[in-house]
């Protein structure tokens, strides 16, 4: 009874620690991800207000004769 108890205890715990490492390392992983995102919106709107204009074609150079 004794040396059961002390097995459910150790499983307990090793789920519970298994589980917070899982959770932990999702919870970095999304964060990450949320940081990244909101940094490419920071730098598309930065890009936004130098309103740059719309990408044109160089016109054709004469040959060298």
């Amino acid at each position: 009874s004794e040396v059961k108890s002390q097995i459910i205890g150790t499983f307990v715990s090793f789920f519970g620690t298994s589980l917070g490492v899982l959770l932990l390392k999702h919870s970095d992983d999304l964060s990450k991800t949320l940081q990244h995102s909101i940094s490419a919106m920071t730098v598309t709107k930065k890009a936004n207000k130098l309103e740059l204009s719309e990408p044109v074609v160089p016109c054709k150079r004469k040959r060298p004769v």
